[in-house]
């Protein structure tokens, strides 16, 4: 099974979940947000380094809870020369669900879950000539803690660490920290 149909199979269910919080009432929030990663992660040298990702969410808030999708991709990782290199992009899907501990003076504590999948692409160049390759989908699995700011009426902000599991990460838990800025709207 290829990226693409796993990619639309959770994009899929985290509509029709979503969907069935946004139609049972009606003060239903869209969040729509970027972020930066910073992961620990074994790179093509062999050695545990940090690696950032840039990470893209649309999540829908319903009282405490939080469901939604979140897409994230590594920046090319590149080795060698250029009449021979190799380079490593790795991106994936979640599926993710959180619950925020309601409103403190200082900001929204929350509790976030995922599970999706990943794959790397790697392209090998050699004289000018290059070669593409696509690992199968890997499984994996986060779990995290957060804090969420309200910077304005719609705008936020949101500081969270990661464990994440999964097939083919080294080292096994991985661990990550999370900058995020995002945009919140009512739904109707």
């Amino acid at each position: 099974m290829n990226f693409l149909k796993v990619s639309s199979l959770f994009l899929l269910c985290s509509i029709f979940f979503s969907l069935q919080l946004v139609v049972s009432t009606a003060d239903a929030e869209v969040l729509i947000s970027g972020a930066a990663e910073e992961r620990l992660e074994q790179g093509m040298d062999q050695s545990v380094a940090p690696q950032i990702y840039m990470d893209i969410s649309c999540e829908y808030h319903w009282q405490s809870f939080l469901s939604g999708l979140e897409y994230f991709q590594s920046p090319a990782e590149t080795t060698g020369q250029a009449s021979l290199s190799l380079s490593r992009l790795r991106q994936g899907v979640w599926v993710t669900g959180a619950w925020q501990a309601g409103e403190w003076f200082i900001g929204a504590p929350y509790l976030r879950m995922g599970l999706g999948g990943y794959e790397e692409s790697v392209t090998t160049t050699l004289l000018g000539l290059s070669s593409s390759a696509s690992s199968r989908v890997y499984m994996t699995g986060f779990g995290g803690f957060g804090l969420r700011f309200n910077i304005a009426k719609s705008l936020f902000t949101a500081v969270e660490g990661r464990m994440i599991f999964g097939e083919n990460l080294n080292p096994l838990p991985s661990m990550s920290f999370m900058a995020r800025l995002g945009w919140e709207f009512n739904v109707f």
